[in-house]
């Protein structure tokens, strides 16, 4: 802004200077005017239980283990991410990098976080006449997930491999292998 004959205008404000992850990939910083972090937060007198924190039970947070020299144990609350500009931050000050295993979990949480893979549930109307296979059981092993004919207009059945664990079934429409 530059409400004052083409002077820059600056505005105060209260912040509090702490650890945090930089969530913008690596390959990507020096090119990137803003990087998106997350505050690295304390668990003390929060009430969360470490064991489900570390074992990913939390729908938003991401656990980030003691650091031998750094920082104790924490958590990343995924739903307070900020983005910050580049050179509010030196990359000579970064004091720890994640592991390549602790890389895709935090990866895969922040997917969790702010997306989801949308499905169609039991008696919900078919929306289109194709092939659909129900992306929930995609996520395991031991299930067979065969590939299912609907029609449009008709209703959904329910999985039986989804109610065996007491969960409703995300079938989804199946696109034919190509480039979109």
């Amino acid at each position: 802004m530059n409400a004052f004959d083409g002077s820059p205008e600056y505005v105060a404000i209260s912040a509090d200077r702490g650890l945090a992850t930089i969530l913008t990939q690596t390959c990507d910083l020096v090119d990137q005017e803003q990087w998106l972090i997350c505050p690295l937060l304390m668990i003390e007198g929060t009430g969360i239980n470490e064991g489900n924190l570390f074992a990913g039970k939390y729908a938003n947070l991401f656990g980030m283990r003691k650091h031998p020299r750094h920082f104790d144990a924490g958590y990343l609350d995924l739903g307070r991410c900020f983005p910050i500009r580049r050179d509010t931050v030196e990359l000579k000050d970064r004091i720890a990098s994640l592991t390549l295993s602790a890389q895709h979990a935090l990866n895969d949480k922040l997917s969790e976080t702010l997306t989801r893979v949308w499905g169609f549930g039991p008696r919900e109307s078919v929306p289109a006449t194709g092939k659909y296979r129900c992306v929930r059981c995609s996520n395991f092993f031991d299930v067979k997930n065969d590939i299912a004919d609907f029609k449009e207009g008709s209703p959904f059945p329910d999985c039986p491999d989804c109610q065996k664990i007491n969960k409703r079934a995300q079938w989804r429409l199946l696109r034919k292998h190509k480039k979109y």
